[in-house]
């Protein structure tokens, strides 16, 4: 049973998280680390180091960031 445990330890470890994306938001919203940069619409502003999504509404019209590739959760 230790020797079990031992060897799922080390199969964890060997899976460590990488930064897949970084967004600074200091004057755009390039992606330093993936080269997935975003792209704003609606309205959505930059300032200040942060994104302000005002929610001005939930129509395809609506402030959003959206990407130049594809994203998806658990993904790249």
């Amino acid at each position: 049973m230790k020797s079990l445990f031992f060897f799922f330890s080390l199969l964890s470890l060997s899976q460590a998280a990488t930064l897949a994306h970084r967004y600074s938001f200091d004057t755009d919203a390039t992606d330093s680390v993936g080269g997935n940069t975003g792209i704003l619409e609606g309205g959505a502003t930059i300032s200040s180091g942060k994104l302000t999504l005002r929610g001005l509404g939930s129509s395809t019209a609506a402030n959003r960031m959206t990407f130049t590739n594809p994203v998806d959760i658990g993904g790249n």
